[in-house]
Formats: C-alpha cells, sequence, structure tokens
C-alpha cells in the first residue's frame, strides 16, 4: 500500500506536465522558472535569518515561534521549487502531498501564534523599561546623596547627633515628599502632552506650535501626510518651501506682525499637496499663549483646507456675473429689436392698408409691388429673429458644433454665386491657392461665417465695387480672406468689434443689428479658428478667418470654453 503511494507520487505517466500549457513557450517559461527561484530563494534565506537571529540572542522569549515560521517559509519554498519541477515532470501528486505539508505547518503556526499573542501583549514595552529605570537611577542618586549628608554630618556633628535626627528625619520625608509631588506634575504633565498630540493628530486640520520667538517645533500629522515633508524640513521657516510664491510675502509680513505685537492673526494662503503638486486654498490662523504676567510661553496655530469652499465661492460670483451679462443681453435685444423692427412692421402695414383701400385701382404690377415690399420687410425681420436666437444660444453655451466632410471650394463658390444674386453694383471675385483637400467642418457654421461677412461687405460698399473672396489651403488649415473697398472700420472701434451689438462709429444710417460679427466670431471659435480684421476708412476691410481643416476630433472642453 505505502509502495503503491510512493510509485503514484513520482508516476510520471497520468498526467501532462505544466509546459505544455505553457506551449512551450521559452519566454513564458524563462518568466515563471526565474519568478519561482527567486522566491524559493527569498524563502529559504528568511529560515537562515531567523535561525541566526535565535542563536545570537538566547534571551528572546518564545523561541519556538521562529522556528514554527522557519518552518512554514522553507515548505513555501519549496512549493515553488515544485512548481519548477512540475514543468517537465508532472509529479503532482508529490506537488500536492507538499501543500498539505505546508498548509498543515501554516495552521499550526498560526494557532500557535494566536495563542501567544496575549503574552506578547503583556511584555513591557522599551520606554517602559526605559522610564522605570531612569526613575530609579534618579532615586539612587537622591538616596546616596542624603545618606552622604548624614555621614557627614555624623562624623562631624557626633554630639549633636540625637538633637538632629529627628530634623534630619522631617527634612527626609519632605525631600521624599517633593521628590514624590515633582514626579507625579512631571507624569501629569506628559500624559497632558500625549492627549495634546493625540488630540492634533486626530483633527482634520493642520496644527502647529512655535516657541516665543516665533520658531516653528511642532506639527501633526495632518501637516506631514499633506506636505510629505519630515520636521527637520519643516522647522523653523521650512514651510516656506510648499507656500505658494505669490503668498509667501503676505505670510511672512503678517507672521511677523504678529510676532511683534503678540496679537492673534488670521490669513487665507495655499499650500502644496505632496500627492499630486497641486495648491489648495487654507485658512490660517495663530494665537499666542500667555502666562500669568501676560508674557508669551507659546505660539499654537492651525491650518484648515478652505479650498472647496474658494471654489464655491468663484463659481457663484462666475454664475452671477454670467447671469448679469445675460441680462444685460436680454436688454439689448428687447432694446434691438423694438428699434430695428419698427421700420419692417411700418412698411407692412403701409403696404397693407395700401392694398385694403386702394387695391381696385391699382394695376397687377403696382399690386405685387406692395406684396413684395411686404415680403421683403417679413424676411428682414426673419432674418433679425435669426440672428437674436443664435446669438442667445451661443451666449447661453447651447450652440451646436457638428462637423462633417466638405468640399471647400465647391461650396465657397456656390455660396458666391447665392450672394452674387442679391447685388447689381458690386462684384464678388472668387480665388483659390494651394492644393483643395476635403475639410471637415459645420456647413452651418461655416454659412453664418461667409454670409455675415460677404453681406457686410455689400452692405458697407454703398457705392459699390469689387469683393475678394479668397481660399488659401495650408499644412493642416484653410484661409479665408474677404476684402471689400468700403468705407472701412475706424481704429477705435476694431477691439470691441466682435461684441454683441457693437458697430463702427463711421456707418452712418446703415441699417445694422451689431450681431453679425459676434455671430462670426461664435462660430469660428466653434471651429477651433482665428479671426482677425485689418482696415482703414474710406479705403476698405479685410476679414481674415483661419481653420483647421479636419476638425472631428475637438475636445468637447473646447468647444464649450468657446460658446462660453
Amino acid at each position: 500500500m505505502i509502495i503503491k503511494f510512493i510509485e503514484n507520487l513520482f508516476d510520471l505517466g497520468q498526467f501532462v506536465s505544466h509546459g505544455h500549457c505553457y506551449l512551450w513557450n521559452p519566454y513564458l517559461l524563462g518568466l515563471h522558472i526565474v519568478g519561482d527561484l527567486l522566491i524559493a530563494l527569498a524563502y529559504y534565506s528568511i529560515p537562515v535569518m531567523l535561525f541566526y537571529f535565535v542563536r545570537q540572542r538566547q534571551d528572546v522569549p518564545f523561541k519556538g515561534i521562529f522556528l514554527l515560521f522557519a518552518a512554514f517559509i522553507v515548505s513555501c519554498g519549496t512549493t515553488h521549487l515544485m512548481e519548477i519541477w512540475t514543468l517537465w515532470y508532472p509529479t503532482y501528486w508529490l506537488a500536492g502531498g507538499l501543500k498539505v505539508i505546508t498548509a498543515i505547518v501554516s495552521l499550526y503556526t498560526a494557532s500557535e501564534l494566536f495563542d501567544l499573542i496575549p503574552e506578547a501583549l503583556v511584555l513591557p514595552s522599551p520606554t517602559q523599561w526605559e522610564i522605570a529605570n531612569q526613575n530609579l537611577s534618579q532615586e539612587i542618586r537622591e538616596r546616596q546623596q542624603a545618606e552622604e549628608m548624614l555621614l557627614q554630618a555624623h562624623n562631624e556633628l557626633e554630639d549633636r547627633v540625637s538633637e538632629r535626627t529627628s530634623e534630619l528625619s522631617s527634612a527626609l520625608l519632605a525631600l521624599q515628599k517633593e521628590i514624590a509631588e515633582r514626579e507625579q506634575a512631571n507624569k501629569l504633565l506628559h500624559q497632558s502632552m500625549q492627549r495634546y498630540r493625540f488630540l492634533a493628530d486626530a483633527m482634520p486640520q493642520i496644527v502647529w506650535t512655535a516657541r516665543p520667538d516665533g520658531f516653528l517645533d511642532y506639527y501633526n500629522e495632518r501637516w506631514y501626510n499633506y506636505t510629505g515633508m519630515t520636521l527637520e524640513q519643516t522647522e523653523g521657516s521650512g514651510w516656506g518651501s510648499v507656500l505658494h510664491p505669490e503668498d509667501l510675502q503676505l505670510c511672512i509680513d503678517q507672521w511677523t506682525q504678529a510676532y511683534q505685537t503678540g496679537k492673534s492673526y488670521e490669513i487665507e494662503y495655499r499650500f502644496k499637496r505632496a500627492s499630486d503638486g497641486a495648491y489648495r486654498w487654507y485658512l490660517g490662523r495663530a494665537l499666542p499663549m500667555k502666562n500669568e504676567n501676560g508674557k508669551i510661553v507659546q505660539w499654537v496655530g492651525t491650518g484648515t483646507d478652505i479650498d472647496d469652499q474658494k471654489q464655491v465661492e468663484a463659481e457663484l460670483r462666475s454664475a452671477l456675473e454670467k447671469e448679469k451679462e445675460l441680462s444685460l443681453l436680454k436688454s439689448a435685444i428687447v432694446t434691438m429689436t423694438s428699434h430695428e423692427f419698427r421700420t419692417p412692421l411700418t412698411t407692412i402695414l403701409s403696404s397693407a392698408e395700401i392694398l385694403e383701400c386702394y387695391s381696385h385701382k391699382f394695376t397687377e404690377a403696382k399690386k405685387l409691388e406692395h406684396l413684395q415690399r411686404i415680403q421683403r420687410a417679413v424676411k428682414h425681420m426673419n432674418g433679425l429673429l435669426s440672428d437674436v436666437l443664435l446669438i442667445g444660444k451661443a451666449e447661453a453655451g447651447k450652440l451646436e458644433f457638428n462637423p462633417t466632410s466638405l468640399e471647400l471650394e465647391q461650396y465657397c463658390r456656390k455660396l458666391v454665386e447665392e450672394i452674387q444674386l442679391t447685388t447689381n453694383t458690386h462684384t464678388i471675385v472668387f480665388g483659390k491657392q494651394g492644393e483643395c483637400v476635403d475639410a471637415y467642418m459645420d456647413e452651418k457654421l461655416l454659412l453664418h461665417i461667409f454670409s455675415n461677412l460677404l453681406s457686410n461687405a455689400i452692405k458697407y460698399s454703398p457705392q459699390g465695387g469689387t469683393i475678394r473672396f479668397d481660399l488659401i489651403y495650408k499644412l493642416g488649415e484653410v484661409i479665408f480672406q474677404i476684402q471689400d473697398e468700403g468705407i472701412g472700420i475706424p481704429n477705435i472701434d476694431q477691439a470691441q468689434l466682435f461684441n454683441s451689438f457693437q458697430r463702427g462709429s463711421n456707418v452712418g444710417t446703415i441699417s445694422g443689428t451689431g450681431l453679425g460679427l459676434a455671430i462670426v466670431k461664435k462660430s469660428v471659435d466653434l471651429h477651433g479658428g482665428q479671426i482677425w480684421v485689418e482696415s482703414e476708412v474710406n479705403i476698405g476691410t479685410a476679414f481674415i478667418v483661419t481653420l483647421p481643416l479636419n476638425n472631428r476630433n475637438l475636445p468637447d472642453s473646447f468647444v464649450t470654453a468657446s460658446i462660453s
């Protein structure tokens, strides 16, 4: 039976070796062999060190647990060597037996360790032994001093021994009482300091103390965890290395003033967090601790993280500013629409009244003329409403960016043809430079850009003339340039030209809402492009627009920032 069991342990014919599982991949085999060899080497080296430690320290208690740990670790190392062996030799019964032995040793070690823990916990700590030794040494020295004094007094004043015995006894009792009181006071002081530091470490705020001269000598654990610094690095003025450079001088001034006047202070500053290098806002407070004579004996300070609060305040300020801007926009829209709608509404009303009263006297051509006036007025009002709705969506951050593949030259030529049909006094000349490539842009936004720029070129060139529309291909981007021979834009007006309801001061009686260029700017921003103007009064104006050719990967954060 035993022979059969041993044969099964070393039988190679029943199973397939692990090497087949790894497809005999040399790199995978090497990885497992090296890993298991290193683990086994580490496991076997640990018991050697444990045996050496136990032999060198004969006074170490619980030697048996060290030996159990050594046996457990050796068993674990052997299982890893067995993992290498089974790569070629499938003696899995033997491998399983080793694991069972390892499990038995492990469980026995764990049970022994569980029973041993209460005994280990009651062992005095090195600190307790040190305090006891110090107290005993102090008492011995004091007793030796008292005995020496008594012996000297006995030798010198033997005839007065009886008289002074009671006095010496009283003095000895008083001395012992004083010693006991001092020991009790030191013990209470030590306990108080321990409680203080425990409470300070438990606080979510940074806590620090400084000597009366301002030298910082203590921080709680929150400081070290946040800054990643040591006490040696932050003692004195070392804290300045993690303070934001913009806040350093203000903090030094406040601390210097508080130190000189002996008054408390409060300040907001930013400290660098070690985990990610980010600066966070803290509210710092410092209070002087004074004795009964009013003299400062210590400074105590705290730092409270208020970064989330500061962010909320900033968001609230931004929201209020945005609300204010939207309110001003609404007021401007109401003012503009009430003014701009008056003329087309008057036209519609007058033409409708004329047709109502005199249509029976008019020819068909005359009736058609009044109907066309009404249609033009309605189209004008519809355009105004479209501009108002569009700029409203843009200001509210809801203007969408939907790029699609676009044959850009064909699109521009078609747009030029359509705009040319609206004027008989202007000639729009389209030009192209560079190799034509497909673009990826938002067709609706391009229509807003070029229809507004071309319409403005016509509108602000009342004498007619030539308007150039140039399309220039460059590496990764395309440049559009629209140039007219109109009234131009004064330099003083150009900086605010792309803001809503802004127009040149020289437009005179030329109608307009001041929304077109604002819409153009929003549409260009959504493409991730740029626009600028070059103009001279009475010479003409050129608008230059640069757009990336492929915007399919434009990040959402950029789009949001652009439209807001």
